[in-house]
């Protein structure tokens, strides 16, 4: 945990890292990413990975992107903010009642824990086993035939890893 100063004068506010991202604060980042339409996620990628120097391409989010976007930020700062130097309390309603530039702050430090909230289901590039699961690579069989239907619940993948994106 560290105490990091924010803009307005004797601010301040205490932030976990995001390695100690708890469950309920993933899942809430995560539902709110996921209503992100699939073509603002993909113009928000392609603007992410342009090479340096060049201009973004124009990118005007629908009403609905933009909440679910504020929403993705907002859980990501009260998943991590612990404590703060203001009178409201570490809430959605606290929130809401920051000065803008510190809320800006608070957003900047606070966004690479999007990332790691998010979980890629891509297949991996390199076919290899992950080193963290136990069940090491995936793309073998599942132990069905191709003629029995699958009970899967979710889709299998070569690894489950963090995104790079959003």
């Amino acid at each position: 945990m560290r105490k990091v100063t924010l803009a307005s004068e004797d601010s301040w506010a205490k932030i976990r890292d995001a390695k100690e991202l708890t469950v309920g604060g993933q899942r809430r980042i995560q539902e709110a990413i996921v209503r992100v339409s699939p073509e603002a996620r993909e113009a928000m990628q392609r603007n992410e990975r342009r090479r340096k120097g060049t201009e973004p391409e124009p990118f005007a989010p629908s009403s609905s992107d933009l909440q679910a976007l504020n929403d993705a930020n907002d859980a990501c700062v009260l998943a991590l903010v612990t404590d703060w130097s203001f009178g409201e309390p570490v809430t959605i309603e606290g929130l809401q009642e920051l000065p803008l530039q510190d809320y800006a702050k608070l957003q900047a430090i606070c966004a690479p824990a999007v990332r790691s909230a998010m979980i890629n289901f891509a297949p991996s590039e390199d076919n290899q086993e992950d080193p963290n699961s136990p069940f090491g690579n995936s793309s073998g069989s599942n132990g069905h035939s191709e003629a029995e239907s699958s009970t899967v619940a979710f889709p299998t993948t070569n690894s489950v890893s963090t995104s790079s994106s959003l």
